[in-house]
């Protein structure tokens, strides 16, 4: 990939290219993407929500994608996952957040740890509709046949 196709082409663990990382770092100022969080991962959950997104025929402009917690929760070496602590302690910065997305409509939990975050998604977030589905990560794809 090129550092000039990396700016414009979207393709799953784009995060993987070294020019992709360098093109998008210099646009994170940009006034809409410097709150937000990107969907580019170099990981296979990351590349199935890419490609599940696609085969549903909906348009990356008009969504995003956050984990319930969104930001990095890990020890420096390694991820871990969200624990119910980490959703209810840091669930206020996520609606804020939200608050900057004037045509958002539709939540759609994905995994059951989002799911945990329901009753407090309605609270905060009365209006949008709730949607639930599935893990994208490569154990629930694989191996639960309607899932992929």
């Amino acid at each position: 990939m090129t550092k000039e196709s990396s700016k414009t082409v979207d393709v799953p663990k784009r995060f993987g290219d070294q020019a992709a990382r360098a093109a998008l770092k210099a646009q994170l100022r940009d006034p809409h993407i410097a709150p937000l969080i990107s969907r580019n991962n170099p990981d296979e959950t990351a590349k199935n929500s890419f490609e599940l997104n696609k085969e549903a025929t909906i348009p990356r402009a008009a969504t995003i994608s956050w984990n319930i917690v969104p930001w990095y929760i890990g020890d420096g070496k390694r991820n871990r996952s969200a624990q119910g602590s980490d959703i209810a302690s840091r669930f206020a910065p996520l609606t804020e957040r939200l608050s900057l997305l004037p045509n958002f409509r539709v939540v759609v939990l994905v995994g059951r740890k989002a799911e945990r975050a329901a009753p407090r998604v309605l609270e905060a977030l009365p209006t949008v509709v709730l949607f639930r589905s599935p893990h994208p990560s490569p154990l629930v794809v694989n191996h639960k046949p309607g899932n992929g």
